[in-house]
């Protein structure tokens, strides 16, 4: 019973000791608290200074950038014309295998390189549609109507055959020429013509200097773009449900057949 007792008095003088020193373990905390939000912003203040030297770095950074990739593409539009008039070529070079298999292997790796290249140049063009890139930064007055041209070339080689059918294999060639005309004209007469003497030239085939034929360009461009992939997407359900009625008809003449 005494033990009880002093057990209930040492509980008591604990809870006691507890009520009593939680306002000052309270306002210890708030005072923690107010410290470490204190560090936390100060720790946030940026110097106006150094916050001007990372956005020039990033602006700077982001210009280099898409410049950069713009004086790649000369390569890729000139890489682009090689392979795909070089179709007589490699046909001519692939009757002198005696061995079947080693002419088919050489002939699926050209097809594959040709179409590889095509499709990486107009992906990397895409950024001419960048409106905020494409009227502020200097590029090529006529790079998104090129890009279109490109891509037109990938819809006729997708939706007919340009190796098989000279009609096809004909509007690929004058799309692709058309598309490095438009794009290599305004870059080496624009962007890359020297300061002196070519003042008019530059000012005309820069978009960042010409910026209201450059938004026309721009949006026509867009258009034009969203224009044929939705014909892409209707020639692809198209023959997706040509090819589901076909294999059901097949199924119903199988199983008519069959009874």
């Amino acid at each position: 019973m005494k033990n009880n007792k002093i057990f209930f008095a040492v509980l008591m003088l604990s809870l006691t000791i507890l009520i009593i020193a939680s306002p000052v373990l309270a306002n210890e905390g708030h005072d923690s608290d107010g410290v470490e939000a204190e560090a936390v912003a100060h720790t946030h203040e940026v110097d106006p200074i150094d916050e001007g030297l990372i956005n020039g770095l990033l602006s700077g950074g982001e210009t280099f950038v898409y410049v950069t990739l713009a004086a790649f593409l000369p390569i890729f539009w000139i890489l682009s014309l090689i392979v795909h008039f070089n179709r007589p070529y490699i046909i001519r070079y692939l009757k002198k295998f005696t061995l079947r298999f080693g002419a088919d292997v050489w002939w699926l790796l050209y097809v594959m390189l040709r179409d590889a290249v095509l499709i990486i140049t107009f992906i990397i063009s895409l950024f001419f549609f960048f409106p905020n890139l494409f009227l502020y930064q200097p590029l090529p007055i006529s790079g998104p109507l090129a890009t279109v041209l490109l891509f037109w070339a990938l819809t006729v080689k997708l939706t007919g055959d340009a190796d098989d059918r000279a009609k096809d294999y004909n509007k690929v060639s004058y799309l692709l020429l058309a598309g490095a005309f438009l794009y290599l004209v305004p870059f080496l007469f624009g962007v890359e013509a020297p300061m002196e003497g070519w003042e008019k030239w530059r000012t005309f085939f820069t978009s960042s200097q010409n910026q209201s034929l450059a938004e026309i360009i721009l949006y026509i461009s867009i258009g034009l773009l969203f224009l044929t992939g939705g014909y892409i997407f209707t020639f692809v359900m198209n023959k997706v449900k040509q090819s589901v009625n076909s294999k059901q008809s097949i199924n119903t003449n199988q199983s008519s057949i069959s009874k």
